[in-house]
């Protein structure tokens, strides 16, 4: 569970409930209620409007809360990676094959805790798969990042 301590985020998705609530209370007293007061119908919208309207507080709230695929930190790649990080990177872009035992070992550390086609992110220096982006809000990066929402 992620929760950010965001002042702004917080009184946002405060008045975003409060918004909610006043939608309900308008629909079902002051449309509902007076339309279908001894009707089976006005039960009925009732109940769906009141279900809908819990599905949308659901949703925001899981959307707020929800990791949104942040990329872990691995403590053994970043130390491997300030030790050897020019020798690592010279490896990975040489196409000859004159590489001495350590640096397979290198190579083999490296595929033990990430992928193949890893890259290098250059902000938060951490390795993350494919697709992943590094988020400025969260200082991370993020899985198959198009959009996230990092407010509360």
């Amino acid at each position: 569970m992620i929760f950010r301590r965001d002042l702004c985020g917080i009184f946002c998705a405060l008045l975003t409930y409060l918004a909610m609530m006043y939608a309900d209370y308008v629909v079902i007293v002051w449309l509902i209620t007076p339309t279908f007061m001894e009707s089976l119908w006005g039960v009925l919208h009732a109940v769906m409007f009141n279900t809908l309207l819990f599905f949308a507080f659901a949703s925001h709230l899981r959307a707020m809360v929800t990791d949104p695929g942040i990329v872990p930190i691995n403590r053994k790649g970043m130390k491997l990676l300030r030790c050897n990080k020019n020798r690592f990177l010279k490896l990975l872009s040489d196409s000859e094959s004159t590489s001495t035992d350590t640096d397979v070992e290198l190579i083999e550390e490296k595929n033990k805790f990430m992928g193949k086609d890893w890259t290098l992110c250059t902000r938060c220096e951490s390795y993350r798969p494919p697709r992943a982006h590094h988020c400025r809000i969260c200082r991370r990066c993020v899985r198959k990042m198009d959009h996230h929402y990092t407010e509360n």
